[in-house]
């Protein structure tokens, strides 16, 4: 999440931007999840990986069995990270550019396949190999139209985001066999607030390498809630920089003309022109400059990181898994509560503030005090009181 150095915190408005999207992102997340797949995840999906107590490679205790896919999820995490970072501090741009495009397009055309592939088989579709071939060829194209140019404008490509968070949490939560999920969003905690607070922390580090990258490359990387202003104030400092190009051109032609006149033979006429011709195409670069992800992080627009929206939808989903709509509605609202508190009271301005510990543990929190406290404390108050009326 970027920030500027104007004040701490969000403004209720500005929060909003953030908080409508999530909540439609995690309200998305559990239709795909119950909708097509019943809340059951797939231990087949990557059974030789991961412990599982429905294949021959378990421990034989699924709480163990979730600890160590947890940690070892985790560190798959970490190390993917840190080789990112050695790339970028390395500049092998192309092969940053590569991986993140890469990832991007596998879950375009990939990943949206195999649950467009799960849709058909549901609900029984006739002719489902065309359907699910058409459908993901375009949405596949559009998204490429979204994320590798600038033709489509800032709500398609908020939609996009959206949805594909939506379709990775859902294939994670397919993926991840029984309390394996508890335990990784337990650790992406801890492993946030370090990669993003520690001096350390490989999104800390990788920020300095920031104005290396255009600033299309957060396309990939983040959401963003608001337009982005600065074509707007390009053209109004390029009117105001012309003007002061032409009158620093029009003294230099006359300055020239004086000595001219008062040393016609040290003088070279002829290369006066490409003199001011030169000086003109450098003013003119500087009037141009190339935005970078480094002034995108510094400018005033509302941003939060696309796997803040799918470690929120990893949460509601497997809260789902209880059965509880109540022990659920409490992790979406802990979600909602936590990511109002650190944009609005725990975000400060000339920092970058993890999204995930506070909306994750708070959710986690009510979630499980719902479904063990909370839950049962009203059945038992129901009971008692349907024994009085009997």
């Amino acid at each position: 999440m970027d920030l500027t150095p104007e004040r701490s915190g969000y403004s209720w408005q500005q929060s909003w931007k953030l908080l409508r999207p999530v909540m439609i992102n995690m309200v998305l997340t559990l239709c795909i999840w119950i909708g097509v797949y019943e809340g059951e995840n797939d231990g087949n999906l990557f059974g030789l990986f991961l412990l599982n107590s429905k294949s021959e490679h378990t421990t034989g205790n699924d709480l163990l069995d979730g600890l160590i896919n947890g940690m070892g999820s985790v560190v798959l995490i970490c190390i993917v990270s840190f080789l990112i970072l050695f790339l970028v501090m390395k500049n092998m741009k192309r092969l940053v550019i590569l991986w993140i495009s890469g990832s991007c397009v596998t879950v375009l055309f990939g990943v949206s396949g195999m649950l467009a592939r799960d849709i058909c088989e549901k609900y029984n579709v006739n002719h489902a190999d065309l359907i699910v071939g058409v459908g993901t060829t375009i949405y596949g194209s559009l998204g490429y139209l979204v994320f590798f140019t600038s033709r489509t404008p800032l709500w398609f490509h908020q939609l996009y985001v959206i949805t594909n968070c939506s379709i990775v949490s859902v294939f994670y939560l397919r993926m991840f066999p029984v309390y394996t999920a508890w335990f990784v969003l337990l650790f992406v905690i801890g492993w946030d607030w370090f990669a993003v607070l520690t001096p350390y922390g490989p999104l800390n580090l990788v920020q300095e390498k920031a104005a290396d990258y255009s600033q299309d490359i957060l396309k990939f990387l983040m959401f963003s809630a608001e337009s982005c202003e600065q074509e707007q104030q390009n053209e109004a400092h390029l009117e105001d920089s012309s003007c002061d190009a032409d009158i620093e051109l029009e003294k230099s032609a006359f300055e020239d003309n004086i000595e001219q006149e008062d040393a016609a033979t040290e003088a070279e006429p002829e290369e006066e022109p490409e003199k001011i011709e030169k000086q003109g195409e450098i003013q003119e670069e500087d009037v141009f400059p190339t935005p970078t992800a480094f002034d995108a992080f510094n400018d005033d627009r509302v941003r939060l990181g696309m796997g803040d929206f799918v470690f929120y939808g990893v949460l509601v989903g497997k809260a789902a898994c209880s059965g509880s709509i109540v022990a659920t509605a409490a992790a979406y609202i802990g979600v909602c509560v936590g990511l109002l508190l650190t944009l609005m009271v725990v975000f400060k301005r000339d920092d970058t503030v993890p999204a995930l510990p506070n909306s994750i543990a708070l959710g986690m929190l009510l979630h499980f005090g719902t479904l063990h406290l909370v839950e049962p404390c009203l059945i038992s108050i129901g009971d008692h009181i349907i024994d009085l009326l009997d």
